[in-house]
């Protein structure tokens, strides 16, 4: 981890500690200026969590993705090695303050972080708002040169602390989104239903009748186990295909015709998606 961090850190020319805890890494990057630049940042299997202060973008086809002009936080699991997030950072300022703590570190921690794995174990990927940004400036804010040696680990251990305590009393206010079992297989056979038929227009009545609950029970299921509608979910599930098709050398018109859209209309949905046109 310590190799891939330190290699996209340095093409935006950023500057980047790290200290370890608990089996993981504290990392803490920024940089006063810099130019735009676009990249592939290879993520290691595992919990990360970090806050900044940036104008960035970044997709993954197995997390999905965000775009930020400003402060953030956020909880991403990745769930397996070779996870590459595609990245943009504008030029100028930015910091950034975090935690990763790989899978086999994950087990046996304290309440407070267990309270996190167990949310990112439901959505791989979490952007928190409100008072929580708040606190960004100060938690990516830089550390005094005077504080060396483990003076300064314990500096940026604490700052992780705040981080996860923080974020724990988040999710703890939050309902689970585990759904009773009966409720979860239902929202399970919704998603692998709309998985198989992406290629074609399906409606919520197809998808009742196929998987033999109501719209209603199958709409509030859904959204209870996976934190979006069925429609965000298919809407978002095609354009992560198309934008498989276009990247291994595929047509505009063969991505859209292969996730039921017309190529205009495909065109309009992806740059609403990715903040960006399907050629590019």
């Amino acid at each position: 981890m310590v190799d891939e961090f330190s290699d996209y850190t340095q093409k935006v020319e950023a500057t980047n500690e790290e200290v370890s805890f608990n089996g993981g890494v504290v990392w803490h990057s920024m940089r006063e200026s810099g130019p735009s630049g676009e990249y592939d940042a290879p993520l290691p299997p595992g919990l990360h969590i970090s806050c900044g202060i940036a104008n960035t973008w970044a997709y993954s086809e197995d997390c999905g993705g965000f775009e930020v002009n400003g402060a953030c936080v956020n909880i991403l699991h990745v769930p397996k090695s070779g996870t590459v997030f595609k990245t943009r950072v504008d030029a100028g300022p930015a910091r950034a303050f975090g935690y990763y703590l790989p899978d086999t570190a994950m087990e046996n921690q304290d309440p407070v972080l267990d309270a996190i794995v167990k949310a990112a174990s439901n959505k791989p990927m979490i952007n928190f708002e409100g008072h929580l940004v708040r606190k960004v400036p100060r938690l990516t804010a830089r550390i005094d040169s005077i504080y060396q040696g483990s003076v300064r680990e314990t500096l940026l251990q604490a700052r992780v602390m705040e981080l996860t305590a923080l974020l724990a009393t988040e999710v703890a206010s939050t309902p689970s989104p585990v759904p009773k079992q009966a409720v979860y297989r239902s929202a399970v056979r919704t998603r692998d239903f709309v998985e198989a038929n992406l290629h074609r227009v399906i409606k919520l009545d197809d998808i009742a009748r196929a998987t033999g609950v109501s719209i209603r029970t199958m709409t509030s299921a859904f959204r209870e186990a996976f934190g979006e509608s069925i429609a965000e979910f298919m809407r978002r599930r095609r354009m992560e295909e198309a934008a498989h098709i276009l990247e291994q050398g595929g047509s505009v018109s063969e991505a859209a015709y292969h996730v039921g859209y017309t190529p205009n209309a495909l065109s309009k949905a992806f740059k609403a998606h990715f903040h960006k046109p399907p050629g590019q």
